[in-house]
Parts: structure tokens; C-alpha cells; sequence
């Protein structure tokens, strides 16, 4: 910056920004050696002091900057949905000078399409305030991936991200043991993989190799079979129908979910060789 006094006698001191310069100069300039977006609608005033003067002589300039974005904000703390539900999700940017664009994506996938710009505001300092929502589609295989926010002008680009949590119902998987009818301890494990992985565990089922309902049972993720007899154990053979929920109904507006596996007991056969006399029959 330059400031220049013109004519005078005795010719002016000038100085800018307080800055004390040496007696009859009337010209001074000012340098910033690295401006920072503080000087922004900073006022710089020229000085002019003469013994011919009652009073200084002044005149003052702003200093105007384009500025980057300051990182934007999402608008909550957890970006959260359930898959059977469109995720809706705003950022904001604030402190450009000139307007920022958004550019969001999912997994490192481009998802900005899915976004419109829902407010454009110029704040009282002169910078431009902007709100972009995003709607998009997700399903269980977004969950735990990163959402970047990013917004950009001719200065820069500046980003902000969160990890997804997108909410589905579990699917369900049961073993399939094997088991002979020595095993006095025959069990059954239920595999939900679902978010949340907290679950309610409803009645097993036990069904015949054709479909049909033997018994219901009660039992959490691991079933233990009752006890019985030996000989009684083949009977443990069949299908086993594990139910559970974790809160989130899957695609089909269903919230109990359900997966089975298929018990084997197999029985013992034994040889036994018995001496006897011979019966004879008149």
C-alpha cells in the first residue's frame, strides 16, 4: 500500500498504520509480507501531520480478500440412517469470499447428484455462508465407510468427514452339528450379524426333514438341546429355526429375522454275541 501527500509547505510527515516515518516525507508505503484472512474488512488509515495543520490529515482504505472456506460443518455430531431409509445429511460452509461449491462423497464414490444447495447467505463481513443437503440410497455395505463434505472455491478446497452408520436388520445363520447319541451335550449356535449388534432371541424351532413343526424351544443364542435317554437322543435330528431382532425391519417391513441349520444324531448300533442252549420242540 502507498500513500502519497501532494504539495504542502513545509512538506508533511505520512505515515500508515502508525508507523513513524522520517520528517518531510510525503510519500510512504506499507507492505504485508504474508497477508492472513484477518485483514479482511480491516481498515488502513494515511496520515498526514504539517506544522501548517490544526489537525492531522487522514484518509482510510479497507482491505477486501477473496478467502477460502473454512472447513465446513456437518449438522450433527452422527451421520446415522437405517438401510430402508434415504440418508439426509447437510454441511455447511462458512467464511468464502467468493461462493463455495460442495462436492460430497460415499466410500470414495462421487455422490454429489444426490445433493442441491438449500441456502446461500452473505453475512454482515462481507463472506458467503452455504447449507448443501445431501439424499442419497444406502445399504448395509456403506456401513462404517467415510462421508466427505467438501467445499471449494478459486482459493481452495477444504473437507470435512464422518463414518457412516447405517442401521439393517441381521441375517441370521445356525450350525449344523453333528453329533452321535453318546453326547450327553448336544447344542445349537444362532449367528445374527446385524447394526446394532444387540439382539432379541425368540423360540427355537425343530422341524422334521419334510418341514413340519416338531417342538418349539426356548433359548438364546446358543440353544442346549434337553436332556433324555440314550436311546432317545436320534431323535434330536431335524431342522433347527433360530428367530432374533435387533430393532431394524429389513426391506420386506420385517422385523424378526430367521436362519437354520440342520442337526444329526447318529445312533449307536451294537453287536452282542449270547450263548444259549438249544430249545428242542416235541
Amino acid at each position: 500500500m502507498k500513500c502519497i501527500v501532494d504539495c504542502g509547505k513545509p512538506p508533511p510527515d505520512v505515515s500508515i498504520m502508525d508507523d513513524t516515518r522520517p520528517n518531510n516525507t510525503q510519500e510512504v508505503s506499507y507492505t504485508i509480507p504474508t497477508i492472513s484472512r484477518d485483514y479482511h474488512q480491516k481498515s488502513i488509515v494515511c496520515q498526514a501531520t504539517s506544522d501548517a495543520l490544526d489537525n492531522p490529515m487522514k484518509t482510510t482504505v479497507q482491505i477486501s480478500l477473496n478467502l477460502k472456506p473454512l472447513t465446513p460443518i456437518f449438522n450433527t455430531n452422527e451421520v446415522s440412517t437405517e438401510e430402508t431409509l434415504p440418508l439426509t445429511v447437510s454441511c455447511t460452509s462458512y467464511g468464502s469470499r467468493t461462493v463455495a461449491s460442495f462436492t460430497w462423497t460415499i466410500g470414495g464414490n462421487n455422490v454429489t447428484s444426490s445433493s442441491t444447495i438449500s441456502q446461500t447467505v452473505t453475512e454482515s463481513n462481507n463472506t458467503i455462508t452455504v447449507t448443501s443437503i445431501l439424499t442419497s440410497s444406502v445399504n448395509k455395505t456403506h456401513n462404517k465407510q467415510s462421508i466427505v463434505c467438501q467445499a471449494s472455491n478459486i482459493l481452495g478446497r477444504v473437507n470435512a468427514n464422518k463414518v457412516l452408520d447405517v442401521k439393517y436388520a441381521p441375517d441370521i445363520t445356525v450350525d449344523s452339528p453333528t453329533y452321535t447319541q453318546n453326547d450327553v451335550i448336544r447344542t445349537v449356535s444362532c449367528n445374527p450379524t446385524g447394526n446394532p449388534d444387540s439382539y432379541t432371541y425368540h423360540k427355537w424351532q425343530h422341524k422334521s426333514k419334510y418341514g413340519e413343526v416338531l417342538r418349539e424351544l426356548n433359548g438364546n443364542k446358543t440353544l442346549l438341546l434337553p436332556d433324555v435317554s440314550e436311546l432317545m437322543r436320534y431323535q434330536d435330528t431335524g431342522e433347527y429355526v433360530c428367530t432374533a431382532s435387533n430393532g431394524i425391519k429389513d426391506k420386506d417391513n420385517k422385523l424378526e429375522q430367521t436362519g437354520s441349520g440342520y442337526v444329526t444324531v447318529n445312533g449307536n448300533t451294537k453287536y452282542h454275541l449270547v450263548k444259549a442252549k438249544p430249545i428242542i420242540y416235541p
